[in-house]
């Protein structure tokens, strides 16, 4: 082996050694998965009417540039939502929660063994799950809201009406996306 070709190899293994090892090994980063829930009127937030109101919760959260990411949306709610952020080339439409009806059963009983009828007609929603992969392409702060009307009722919409930032209220059916720069590579 010639002095040239041993100032080469041992070249590569200081580079191989200062990269903690990852020189050689390009792997594809697996994706953050991050988790947001629709909340129905009931069990929504507070606004400042002092009512309940349709919530997408949490409202904000934090990526990197680069990272593949996974969203998924749990939700509780009997109608249909999305996410829409063009900024991030995102439009995630989420499943509407599934009505069924409560199971009879000794735990809906009182003492004396007759059924509650208010209990026991109960209808509930069985909450779906929809997801979403996609990589943000650039560091930044990308508004999200809601396209879908709602909320309605004794509270007139109030969650889909205009804020000072736009679409919809921020913290009920409108947030951020808060893309990181990407991680410098080794």
């Amino acid at each position: 082996m010639t002095t040239k070709s041993r100032l080469l190899a041992a070249a590569a293994a200081v580079a191989l050694l200062g990269a903690g090892g990852y020189a050689l090994t390009a792997r594809a980063a697996s994706p953050q998965v991050l988790t947001m829930y629709v909340l129905p009127g009931g069990m929504g937030f507070v606004g400042p009417d002092h009512l309940h109101h349709d919530t997408i919760a949490p409202a904000n959260l934090v990526l990197r540039a680069g990272q593949p990411v996974t969203l998924r949306v749990v939700n509780f709610d009997d109608g249909m939502h999305t996410i829409y952020a063009p900024g991030l080339k995102l439009d995630l439409v989420i499943r509407p929660g599934v009505h069924y009806k409560k199971p009879i059963n000794a735990a809906t009983s009182d003492t004396q063994g007759k059924k509650d009828p208010d209990v026991d007609n109960e209808r509930t929603i069985k909450p779906t799950v929809s997801t979403v992969t996609f990589t943000p392409a650039k560091a930044g702060e990308f508004r999200w809201h809601c396209l879908v009307p709602c909320d309605g009722g004794k509270t007139k919409r109030w969650d889909m009406t205009n804020s000072f930032d736009g679409p919809d209220q921020d913290g009920f059916m409108a947030g951020y996306f808060k893309v990181l720069p990407a991680k410098p590579s080794l």
